[in-house]
């Protein structure tokens, strides 16, 4: 397979190294985005606007913030904007602390840090916000987006949420606060698994490197701010409505009332 057609996302620079799994998962992908382009292309000249036919020719949206309000916090709720209605969510969801809301598509997703049992490792999961109301995802096992720090090996992302750049978002502000706590993360994976993580990992950083048979292990070190700990901050990426401009909002997290 020649070079230039690997996307630089999968890091492999000399093709004859690769295994002959990545060779037709790299094969299927390239396919995949000449098929989209070509779509968007006959859709160009049938006189379409260039991001219309990309639009039409198979693109998901990416996730969008949404508008922090005046109020900010109110009592135990976040109040943001959703257009012109205003959105109160809880900072506490089933023993989870808030740590982001996204609007992807039609659907608002909200992201929540935590865990209902001592002891146990703490999880990244992801809630679907409607009429007011809170509900977890039910895929692979009720876990729409499960992630058990520090191992960030655990991950599944539905496929209605796949190629929206949210699974790299919260990557990220997972990778950041295991890494607040132990200034280094590392984890392996076997050959097999999907090509999302390695989008995902790669995008935000991480170093590959093969040890054994078919076993990756995904490395990254580096500093980060102490309000990476989402045990005692609320990190959220908001819109602020004097500039335009999407911003990260820091919260100190309070302990939850005994209802």
């Amino acid at each position: 397979m020649p070079a230039r057609k690997i996307p630089k996302q999968y890091g492999i620079r000399n093709p004859h190294k690769m295994t002959k799994w990545e060779k037709r998962r790299v094969s299927r992908d390239v396919a995949r985005r000449e098929q989209r382009k070509k779509r968007a292309r006959a859709l160009i000249r049938r006189g379409e606007k260039p991001r219309t036919a990309l639009k039409k020719a198979g693109s998901k949206p990416l996730p969008q913030p949404l508008t922090m309000s005046k109020q900010g916090i109110v009592g135990e709720n976040l109040v943001l904007l959703d257009g012109k209605k205003q959105v109160r969510i809880p900072l506490w969801h089933d023993s989870m602390s808030l740590q982001g809301v996204y609007r992807v598509g039609k659907k608002t997703i909200t992201v929540r840090f935590g865990g209902r049992w001592p002891g146990y490792n703490k999880q990244v999961k992801l809630y679907k916000l409607e009429n007011g109301h809170e509900s977890v995802i039910e895929d692979f096992g009720s876990q729409a987006f499960f992630w058990a720090l520090p191992d960030l090996g655990h991950m599944y992302l539905p496929k209605e949420l796949r190629g929206t750049g949210l699974a790299p978002k919260i990557a990220s502000r997972a990778d950041r606060h295991v890494r607040n706590q132990q200034g280094k993360n590392a984890f392996s994976l076997s050959e097999f698994r999907s090509r999302l993580f390695d989008e995902t990992f790669t995008r935000i950083g991480y170093k590959r490197s093969m040890v054994g048979s078919g076993i990756w292990v995904y490395e990254k070190s580096g500093r980060v701010k102490k309000t990476a700990d989402m045990e005692k901050f609320h990190s959220i990426e908001a819109i602020d409505p004097k500039t335009g401009k999407v911003k990260e909002y820091v919260f100190p997290v309070k302990k939850k009332k005994k209802e």
